[in-house]
């Protein structure tokens, strides 16, 4: 995967605080917490991380609607997919857990390792430091990661498919009704919590060289705080990286949503310390856009 730049837009309802650590652009800074974007038409819960496993509640979802309705007896709840890993730069990124165990080393990802990504979920919450302090040399570009695939394999697509329905005729979904990303997390440093949409990923020949995400950017204190706080986020102060992402409004790319991650990168900082408790999508219409939600 590649770095992400964030370009800052214009109009936004948060403070900007000038100039990160690595000169990049504008550093965002939520203080007080955004809570004005609540609404009452639906959320949808990401995930909890109350299974403690690495695959998130809608992937969970979508496995339970297949063991149920597809009669195959070596079906389980994994064929949904949806499942988090890490990823990183090759000069020196650096992945931990809560107790210190090493997650993510350099010039590696953790796509087909679930069981080490699921070290990252404790006790109801996702706990990762993504640390790229010691990257060699020192001027490098460098970013480091963890993500999801909100449903499905988008590496095989319909590897295990027989069963088709209504919405499940592709591995991007549809958030076009999303108004609202809420997230109640706490957390030391700064990072960018991003969406990545297949209206993006088509502007390239390849869709290995793709990069360019819809979302937004946290600085955190220096020193992670006692307690957590809900945050929320409209979708219409997210941001934009690289210049294909720029020429896809949230509007059009909200239709073909494919992944949701937390990076930290030389843009922003060199180190984000995160403990995330839920994230939710607020203003999704489940019934339409993930029927097997409903089932």
């Amino acid at each position: 995967m590649k770095k992400l730049v964030i370009v800052t837009a214009a109009g936004l309802l948060m403070i900007l605080i000038g100039c990160s650590k690595k000169g990049g652009s504008s550093d965002i800074i939520i203080n007080p917490p955004d809570t004005t974007h609540n609404t009452s038409s639906g959320g949808l819960v990401l995930d909890n991380f109350a299974d403690m496993n690495s695959q998130n509640n809608i992937g969970a979802a979508l496995g339970r609607y297949k063991v149920a309705h597809m009669g195959n007896p070596s079906a389980d709840v994994t064929w949904g997919g949806g499942y988090w890993y890490a990823y990183g730069s090759a000069n020196g990124a650096l992945i931990t857990n809560s107790d210190g165990d090493t997650i993510l080393k350099p010039n590696a990802d953790t796509q087909d390792d679930t069981t080490t990504v699921a070290k990252l979920m404790v006790d109801g919450t996702l706990y990762a430091d993504l640390n790229c302090q010691n990257i060699v040399p020192a001027t490098a570009d460098f970013w480091a990661g963890i993500a999801c695939d909100l449903a499905g394999d988008l590496e095989n697509p319909w590897k295990y498919d027989t069963l088709k329905f209504p919405g499940d005729s592709t591995n991007y979904w549809d958030l076009s009704s999303m108004d609202t990303v809420k997230i109640t997390m706490r957390g030391a440093g700064a990072g960018i919590f991003f969406f990545q949409s297949q209206a993006v990923t088509a502007k390239f020949a390849s869709p290995g060289d793709a990069y360019g995400f819809h979302g937004f950017a946290v600085k955190f204190p220096d020193t992670m705080p006692a307690t957590a706080t809900t945050y929320a986020f409209a979708v219409k102060d997210f941001v934009t990286s690289s210049p294909e992402a720029q020429s896809v409004p949230w509007s059009t790319a909200s239709h073909a949503i494919s992944t949701f991650a937390i990076e930290v990168d030389a843009e922003n900082d060199d180190n984000l310390e995160i403990e995330v408790k839920k994230i939710e999508f607020v203003g999704i219409d489940t019934t339409n856009v993930f029927p097997f939600l409903t089932n």
